[in-house]
């Protein structure tokens, strides 16, 4: 039986493939299984996983109806075996150190979960970034809901996703556990820092390389927009309501300043505004807050006057007037407990 399981969910990426299974390949820490979970591709993605397989046996394909990221990612956790479990997307690389440093930093910090830095990888404009942190350390279950939601300065945005980490193979339920397709990686990872009894050890060494392409999350300027909602669900589910409100609220006023200084929006920006809004409206009317009684209307007043108004200027000294509003609100949601 492998050590570790890395799951690949592999989806029309043909185009990519090969650079990120070579780089399995050759990794560092060779008792590994490789469960390419392919999800009804219709591209030559199963032939070169087929190729893959027959030339290293630690390589193992599974073919299933098309059902989506997270659908993929639980097929290959029912059938990984190893003592710890990582994933990698099928468009992506990783440094051929990737799995020995993650798994001698869970095993020297005695955690059960550790994360590393990353590359954004844009081969089109043919340039990289480096994201995070420059020391190693261990953080606490605060200090990582922090992270996630990119209030933690010191290492950016690179807590937020699963691909970039290893977990014991305990976490498993939890990994897993009712993922309705569409589940962001941070609302899993909540699931998980719910559940932790240890710290979380941090390799500062740029060890996954995230690949821009088009239609890629991270390239659109949507991204904060597809957050809204998410960020919302732990606010309301998660235990940590100070973290979190602040996650959502920081989301939101950069969202409206967004949509405020772009040059097109369109109707799906617009309907995530709105959407956070009406949640937020509701929740001052069902949460023990001790708010002015006609926060509800002040709070509607002042979005359509930032979103719709034709003048940029007043839109603009609305968006103040409501950052205003928002902040005084966010004092009283994140104290709650």
């Amino acid at each position: 039986m492998a050590k570790i399981s890395i799951i690949v969910p592999v989806y029309n990426t043909a185009r990519y493939l090969e650079t990120c299974l070579t780089s399995l390949k050759f990794q560092t820490f060779s008792d590994i299984e490789v469960l390419l979970i392919n999800d009804g591709s219709t591209d030559e993605s199963e032939e070169i996983c087929t190729a893959f397989c027959k030339a290293d046996n630690r390589f193992i394909l599974f073919t299933k109806s098309n059902g989506g990221l997270c659908s993929a990612r639980n097929f290959g956790l029912q059938r990984a075996h190893g003592d710890f479990i990582m994933f990698v997307d099928s468009d992506d690389a990783v440094s051929p150190l990737f799995v020995e440093k993650l798994y001698r930093s869970v095993l020297t910090s005695n955690c059960d979960m550790a994360f590393s830095n990353y590359i954004i990888w844009n081969p089109l404009a043919d340039q990289m970034s480096f994201q995070g942190a420059s020391h190693s350390k261990e953080f606490s279950r605060k200090e990582m809901i922090s992270i996630i939601l990119s209030l933690e300065k010191q290492t950016g945005a690179c807590g937020g996703y699963m691909w970039n980490k290893i977990f014991r193979a305990n976490l498993k339920p939890f990994l897993f556990l009712n993922h309705t397709e569409g589940a962001e990686d941070e609302e899993i990872l909540f699931q998980i820092l719910e559940r932790l009894s240890t710290n979380i050890s941090f390799v500062p060494d740029p060890l996954y390389y995230y690949r821009i392409r088009k239609g890629s999350l991270v390239s659109r300027d949507d991204f904060p927009f597809y957050h809204l909602e998410s960020r919302w669900k732990l606010f309301l589910f998660s235990s940590f309501k100070s973290e979190t409100a602040t996650g959502f609220f920081i989301t939101l006023s950069h969202c409206v300043l967004k949509y405020l200084t772009m040059e097109q929006n369109n109707e799906n920006r617009l309907k995530a505004l709105k959407t956070a809004f009406s949640n937020l409206k509701s929740a001052i009317k069902n949460y023990p807050l001790i708010l002015p009684r006609n926060s509800s209307y002040m709070l509607r007043f002042l979005l359509v006057n930032c979103l719709y108004l034709p003048n940029r200027f007043f839109s603009l000294y609305f968006f103040f007037k409501l950052n205003i509003f928002l902040n005084f609100i966010y004092e009283k949601f994140r104290t709650l407990r």
